[in-house]
């Protein structure tokens, strides 16, 4: 039993990344990978930083893709090798991958997005493996190597990648839209401004909007082409706590109430431009 605030599903297993916990009777340190039939811990165990105190340890975002699991956080140690704040291991054995992101004391990588083998990075950095970068990088992980794309949006903050190419990056200055491929800077300006949230199921994007919570529950979405707002988040639904995508379909969690005055979750499936809900999927009391 443990805190578990990371869930990434792939396949017939579940990665889990939080507090140090027992899962399936098996000690695991801050990261674990399940197996969701059985619900059994699997041989897969990184310990990150195996000598320190668990307050010293913490798993805040992890992709994964057939080659890796990288993993973002604060740690020294992870695969059985130095690595500070970010790693990328091998999604069979836990072994940390050659490839060695050299972040420095003062470096923050703050979100990971992935696409196919791509992890794209966006963060407080200047530079990821030995080679200049200003706060956007991307990972090749079947080499595993950098790529050259290198955009520029110091102080980056958040990130979320469409499925039309477009990578979209909230930092200090505002938003910006980038190709994944060539990582030039697309014509396009959201007509309001876009917050700066750190989670990532809060920041979303699809080829028709960019949606994003930039508060306690108050949602902004734009047009992905024209960046003009979204009238929807004012009129069709609202109170909404997180976004986040299965393939293009759009899911939002409402935030509401019960006949007692507590407090109760609506899972949404809505259009993307209309924000019409097209389905309630359930409602569950707790939080999100």
């Amino acid at each position: 039993v443990g805190t578990a605030s990371v869930l990434v599903a792939s396949g017939s297993t579940v990665w889990v990344g939080g507090g140090d916990a027992f899962y399936g009777g098996v000690r695991r340190g801050n990261l674990a990978v399940l197996d969701t039939r059985t619900g059994e811990a699997l041989p897969w165990d990184p310990a990150l930083d195996p000598n320190d105190s668990v307050l010293h340890r913490r798993v805040e975002q992890l992709v994964v893709t057939r080659h890796a699991v990288v993993v973002r956080g604060l740690f020294e140690v992870a695969g059985g090798v130095q690595r500070r704040n970010l790693v990328a291991l091998h999604p069979t054995s836990g072994q940390a991958l050659p490839w060695d992101p050299g972040l420095q004391s003062a470096d923050r990588v703050w979100a990971l997005a992935a696409r196919g083998d791509v992890v794209y990075l966006a963060g407080e950095f200047t530079q990821i493996a030995g080679q200049p970068r200003q706060s956007l990088a991307a990972l090749d992980t079947a080499a595993p190597a950098l790529l050259p794309w290198s955009p520029s949006h110091p102080g980056a903050t958040t990130m979320a990648l469409s499925d039309d190419g477009k990578a979209y990056v909230v930092g200090p200055t505002g938003a910006k839209a980038f190709d994944t491929a060539s990582g030039q800077q697309l014509p396009w300006t959201p007509a309001v401004p876009l917050g700066t949230a750190l989670q990532e199921k809060r920041f979303t994007a699809t080829r028709r909007g960019v949606y994003n919570v930039i508060g306690e529950f108050r949602s902004v979405a734009v047009d992905a082409q024209t960046g003009a707002e979204l009238p929807w988040m004012k009129t069709a639904i609202y109170n909404i706590g997180a976004f986040f995508l299965e393939g293009e379909t759009l899911w939002a969690v409402r935030k509401g109430s019960d006949a007692s005055g507590g407090e109760r979750y609506t899972l949404l499936r809505v259009d993307p431009l209309s924000g019409a809900v097209q389905a309630e999927i359930a409602s569950v009391d707790g939080e999100i």
